[in-house]
């Protein structure tokens, strides 16, 4: 990546390419951590285009983009937490980048349009799951300043694993 990081909110135009840095991001981060039939189902295209259009329709809003040479290469989504068990109000949902854009700067800026977009919201903390072997995401968040809550178990299509919960307990520092 040479040229400058640009940012948007993303559009329900937008489903296609975020389906296809979705599934790229898949192929490139979960190998070795979760079986490869697993990721091939998941990191299906055609699956996941209408999935995102789904999520574009009801929230397009909460979905930043990041952009290289007019190329999407990560996005991040956030909103109001799915459970509340750390106290947490808010929620990282996903950050998903090109390989070929990570340690670029674009996941950081991606965050921060997020949390900004949380607090304006009148959230106070937000949460993230990450799987407990994806030690490069779990160093990114802490260097965000998330720190470690708990793991817990969860099935993705008859496969268990292990999530970390991560946590903001102060977006206003984040």
């Amino acid at each position: 990546m040479k040229n400058e990081i640009t940012y948007r909110r993303a559009a329900l135009s937008d489903a296609a390419a975020i389906a296809q840095v979705h599934c790229a991001s898949w192929r490139t981060t979960y190998p070795g951590m979760l079986p490869q039939a697993l990721i091939d189902e998941i990191a299906s295209v055609a699956r996941r285009i209408p999935q995102w259009e789904k999520v574009l329709a009801e929230r397009a809003d909460s979905v930043w983009l990041a952009f290289v040479d007019s190329e999407l290469v990560a996005f991040a989504d956030g909103g109001s937490a799915r459970t509340r068990e750390e106290g947490c109000d808010g929620q990282l949902f996903g950050i998903y980048s090109l390989q070929s854009a990570q340690r670029k700067g674009a996941g950081r800026g991606l965050v921060q349009r997020v949390f900004a977009d949380l607090r304006n919201r009148g959230f106070s903390s937000a949460r993230v799951e990450v799987l407990r072997q994806n030690n490069n995401a779990i160093a990114f968040y802490e260097r965000l300043g998330a720190r470690h809550s708990r793991d817990v178990e969860i099935t993705l299509m008859q496969e268990v694993a292990i999530e970390s919960v991560y946590v903001w307990s102060d977006l206003t520092s984040a």
